[in-house]
């Protein structure tokens, strides 16, 4: 048996050698190599139309061969029906059974990457066989040999454009290599088969953030909610219904317009998410701008009012965002009310938000307010984030507690000893104290 699998690894010649794990750039070279070993693409008959699929024609001794192959196989008398199946190949490559049958061979001796190779070469024999490309390019993705993958599921997409289970595999996998404009090419042409599908924007927004492209992913955002909004029905929707528009995508959109400094948009995104995805639609007015007196009380629950008892019910992520808007907008009292409300869930699971929402007060000069959610941080968790103490300190230097503020720059610079920001940061403080000489030490240690 084991001589078997040894004798097979020379299927047919050399050349097989190099048709695995091939890029997606070489694939010229790819369909050449299949060519030098198969016969494929040698030469064309000239002259003649196609009339559709037929059976390959076989020599009467071919014939017969296949047949002993054939059985031997079903004996499970694999040597033979390899040495059967080779002889076959060498004599005539375009054998399509012959080459499936050595592939199937090897599977059953547990050697997946031979198989995989195998079937490739059989499948360029039926090239618009999509179900095989399908299952190649399932294989490959098990045995980690992404670029074969997404051969295959060009192939696919050759026998069916339209392909959407085809188109977005090898959108994401495009993604995962690193090719973002191949990815973005690809799922575009997917939303063009289906409209505003939320997955699939989902991974657009994201391929067009790591380009830096936020205008594009706001606008495939912003056009996704308005047509969602007008024509889900959310009674129907099941929650396994990728195709709706949920708090996920409320949060990235609104993330966006905060990346932008577009404030009042990012709040006036949430409100409105919020009261649809509640079922309170009807209580969306769409042309009203932001309203200076409004403290977003929509959006809270009052024990007196029973009726509102669901109105808080949201993601705290969207809650921070709230917050960080009203702090940005100069509305620092809504804003600590939407704090409070972060205040009041464990600090070790929203470390982060906490982070968010101090980042923005410091960002408005109101460092005694992100003092109290930095300091939280630190009381609540065993090992501090480098950043949280960074934050501390800037914060204690610019309340004026000058020797606190050393104390966290310090503990930085024991993690971090070459960090220069907090370097020149801390030799300032020295010089704000009359300490001199160790600011001069701490300049020309950054030098």
């Amino acid at each position: 048996m084991a001589a078997a699998t040894t004798d097979d690894s020379n299927v047919a010649n050399s050349n097989l050698e190099s048709l695995w794990d091939v890029p997606e750039g070489d694939m010229e070279e790819f369909e050449r190599d299949l060519a030098m070993a198969t016969g494929i693409g040698k030469s064309k008959r000239k002259g003649k139309s196609k009339r559709g699929p037929r059976e390959y024609p076989l020599t009467p001794e071919l014939k017969a061969m296949l047949g002993d192959a054939n059985q031997h196989y079903i004996d499970r008398e694999y040597a033979e029906a390899i040495a059967l199946y080779q002889e076959i190949v060498r004599q005539d490559s375009k054998v399509h059974s012959a080459w499936v049958n050595l592939g199937m061979i090897q599977e059953e001796l547990g050697n997946p990457d031979k198989a995989l190779l195998l079937k490739m070469v059989a499948a360029h024999l039926k090239p618009k066989d999509a179900d095989t490309w399908k299952s190649l390019a399932a294989a490959s993705i098990e045995l980690g040999v992404r670029h074969q993958a997404i051969y295959c599921l060009k192939k696919v997409l050759s026998a069916n454009p339209k392909d959407v289970d085809a188109l977005w595999d090898r959108s994401f996998l495009l993604k995962e290599d690193g090719k973002s404009e191949a990815a973005i090419m690809g799922f575009t042409e997917l939303l063009e088969i289906t409209p505003h599908h939320v997955k699939v924007i989902d991974e657009l927004a994201k391929l067009y953030r790591s380009k830096n492209d936020l205008v594009k992913a706001i606008e495939l955002y912003e056009g996704a909610m308005d047509y969602h909004f007008e024509n889900d029905n959310l009674d129907e929707a099941g929650d396994d219904n990728e195709n709706v528009f949920r708090y996920t995508e409320i949060n990235m959109l609104t993330e966006l317009y905060i990346m932008v400094n577009e404030y009042e948009k990012a709040l006036m995104c949430i409100k409105f998410g919020i009261l649809y995805l509640q079922r309170r639609i009807d209580e969306i007015d769409w042309d009203s701008p932001l309203d200076s007196d409004d403290h977003d009380e929509d959006f809270d629950s009052d024990p007196a009012d029973p009726a509102s008892k669901g109105n808080a019910d949201f993601p705290m992520e969207l809650r921070t965002r709230m917050a960080v808007c009203r702090i940005h907008l100069g509305h620092i009292d809504v804003a600590k009310k939407h704090v409070q409300y972060l205040s009041n869930a464990p600090v070790t699971e929203y470390s982060d938000l906490y982070q968010e929402v101090a980042a923005a007060y410091m960002e408005k000069g109101h460092y005694d307010l992100a003092l109290k959610l930095l300091q939280a941080i630190i009381d609540a968790e065993d090992a501090v984030d480098v950043d949280v103490l960074i934050r501390s300190g800037d914060c204690y230097r610019e309340v004026g507690e000058l020797e606190t503020a050393i104390q966290f720059y310090h503990a930085v610079l024991e993690e971090q000893t070459d960090n220069l920001d907090v370097m020149m940061a801390l030799a300032q403080v020295y010089e704000e104290i009359g300490e001199e000489e160790k600011a001069f030490d701490l300049v020309t240690q950054g030098e």
